[in-house]
């Protein structure tokens, strides 16, 4: 084997200029170990935001449901009613009449837990997918500096 530097099987450690010195190589290491740790917290960030999407598109279907049978979502709201007391909650008028409102009540708060429930899916698509597109923003930039660089 020819020893000149334009010799594809030329080795780095033969190379002139090519001397690495102890902390280079330990650099070298933490960066991989830093790559391969975000590339591990980017799968984990992808299955997040799978797992949301999957989560948003089930409450749409609960929804959906509602809307096709309200009878669905008695058993539901007779708990929330329970678990609030609804029979209590009354307005006194006129002449010690009663208006019993608690059902509408737990109806609201039934409402109000599906509008959370979709929130919830949202956000964690939302803050995912911002994560995601930062990375590749970044990815590409060091790529443009790195291809700079070389020129």
């Amino acid at each position: 084997m020819r020893k000149d530097p334009g010799n594809p099987r030329f080795r780095d450690e033969e190379r002139p200029g090519s001397e690495k010195t102890d902390g280079e190589v330990a650099v070298g290491i933490v960066d991989a170990i830093a790559m391969v740790t975000r590339g591990l917290c980017l799968i984990g960030v992808f299955v997040l935001l799978v797992v949301s999407a999957c989560l948003g598109i089930s409450v749409f279907y609960m929804i959906g449901g509602f809307i096709r049978d309200p009878s669905i979502a008695q058993d539901s709201i007779n708990s929330i009613a329970e678990l609030i007391s609804a029979e209590k909650l009354t307005f006194a008028y006129a002449d010690d009449q009663l208006l019993e409102f608690g059902n509408l009540v737990a109806f609201i708060l039934y409402l109000f837990c599906f509008l959370l429930w979709l929130y919830v899916p949202a956000a964690l698509i939302t803050v995912s997918s911002r994560i995601l597109l930062g990375t590749l923003n970044q990815t590409k930039q060091r790529a443009e500096k790195a291809g700079s660089k070389s020129t």
